[in-house]
C-alpha cells in the first residue's frame, strides 16, 4: 500500500479522467469543447486534462521531496566539513606539539625531570592522534551510515 501512496496523484488523475466522463460530470465542459473541437474529442481532451492535473500534482510532490533531500544532504555535508576543520585544527596541534616534544629531547640535554615530562607530553599527544583518527571515522559514518568499521581498521 505504501508504493501506491508515492503515486497517489497520478492515480487520481487517472480515475477523475474515467469517472467525471461516466459519471456525467463534465456535460458542462463538453458543450464548451464541442464547441471547439467533435463531441468525442471534447470528452477525450477533458480526460487528458484532468490526468495531466494529476500527473502535474505527482510531479510538483516529488520535486518537492527531491529539493528537501537535496537540502538534508547540504546541510550533512556543511556539519561533517566545520567538525572536520576542528579535527584538522586538533591534529596538526598534536603533531606540533609531539614533534616539538621530541625536538627537545633530541636536541638539548634535557635533566632527568625535563626528559620525563617531554616524554609524558609526547606520549598524551600521541595518544590523542589516535582520538583525532576515531572523530574522523565517526565524521565518515556520518556522511556513509552504510560504511563498515571493518574496511578502516589497522590490519
Amino acid at each position: 500500500m505504501s508504493r501506491l501512496q508515492d503515486y497517489r496523484w497520478l492515480i487520481v488523475g487517472a480515475v477523475a479522467a474515467v469517472l467525471v466522463p461516466v459519471f456525467g460530470l463534465d456535460r458542462g465542459a463538453v458543450v464548451l469543447a464541442s464547441t471547439v473541437a467533435p463531441l468525442p474529442w471534447g470528452r477525450i481532451g477533458l480526460g487528458f486534462l484532468l490526468f495531466w492535473c494529476g500527473a502535474a500534482f505527482y510531479f510538483r510532490s516529488h520535486w518537492g521531496e527531491a529539493q528537501r533531500a537535496l537540502r538534508r544532504a547540504h546541510d550533512t555535508s556543511r556539519r561533517a566539513s566545520a567538525r572536520l576543520d576542528a579535527i584538522v585544527a586538533d591534529g596538526e596541534r598534536s603533531a606540533w606539539v609531539l614533534r616539538d616534544n621530541l625536538t627537545e629531547l633530541t636536541d638539548s640535554e634535557p635533566t632527568p625531570g625535563q626528559a620525563r615530562l617531554y616524554l609524558e607530553g609526547a606520549l598524551a599527544h600521541a595518544i590523542k592522534m589516535g582520538d583525532v583518527l576515531a572523530r574522523c571515522r565517526a565524521v565518515r559514518q556520518d556522511l556513509d551510515p552504510g560504511a563498515s568499521e571493518d574496511e578502516h581498521s589497522p590490519s
